[in-house]
């Protein structure tokens, strides 16, 4: 699960990233790393030459989540309800007794939330935060992998905005308004299983009896042996 949460995190963090590059409104922070003194000077030159500098960020730590500089993007990922349906898994046979039974399990499936918060002090700027917004993220529909170059066959993130809210600050003339996305179905991760040695066969003897023979061989060759015709038959 936490695979999945951070996958869809950072999917829509980067969806968010580039659009707003694409728009000359900020800077990749992978391109300034390590963080050194010629790194960080760079990245204050690259802020001044921007028309407007719209930092975005992910989901921080407690010294640093919420604060409100201006304008800014963040996403803040919420929690977890249960998914709307469960998606096949497997048919297991558990051994019972002289027999065996069938016993359907399928996956489990999660519902994740994820807040994204437009801050701004001016109209002007709360338009442009939406308009990184809904060109980044739709409003139902899909966006990629952060880790895939493009759109995959199968794969990508749904999401749809479930709700949204205003959370002003009069006091200090702060416009902040809050869109809230569903993805839907998320598959839960499953540990994985354990490894098995097996054993190669190499032949295989039978007692035929009723043909008076003591034994048939078959030798089998391994899977990477590059021939179709060649098995060996001794009675």
């Amino acid at each position: 699960m936490v695979n999945s949460q951070e996958i869809i995190e950072r999917s829509v963090y980067s969806a968010l990233l580039q659009v707003a590059i694409a728009l000359g409104y900020t800077v990749d922070p992978n391109n300034y790393l390590p963080a050194t003194e010629a790194n960080a000077k760079k990245f204050e030159e690259d802020i001044k030459a921007l028309k407007k500098y719209i930092p975005i960020f992910g989901t921080a730590n407690s010294s640093s989540k919420d604060k409100k500089t201006t304008p800014r993007i963040v996403v803040n990922a919420r929690g977890f309800y249960p998914g709307m349906i469960g998606l096949p898994k497997e048919i297991v046979g558990k051994e019972v007794g002289q027999g065996y039974t069938m016993n359907e399990e399928p996956y489990e499936t999660l519902d994740q939330y994820i807040d994204i918060h437009l801050v701004a002090n001016t109209q002007e700027d709360l338009r442009l935060l939406h308009t990184i917004m809904f060109a980044a993220l739709p409003q139902r529909g899909y966006i990629k992998p952060y880790t895939a170059e493009r759109f995959l066959q199968s794969g990508n993130i749904f999401l749809e905005v479930g709700n949204f809210f205003d959370y002003p600050n009069t006091t200090i003339g702060l416009l902040e308004k809050v869109y809230e996305f569903r993805v839907y179905d998320t598959l839960i991760g499953e540990k994985e299983d354990l490894p098995v040695d097996f054993v190669p066969i190499n032949d295989i003897t039978v007692v035929l009896e009723k043909y008076k023979e003591s034994r048939i061989l078959l030798h089998v060759y391994p899977p990477d042996f590059n021939n179709d015709f060649n098995e060996d038959f001794r009675i």
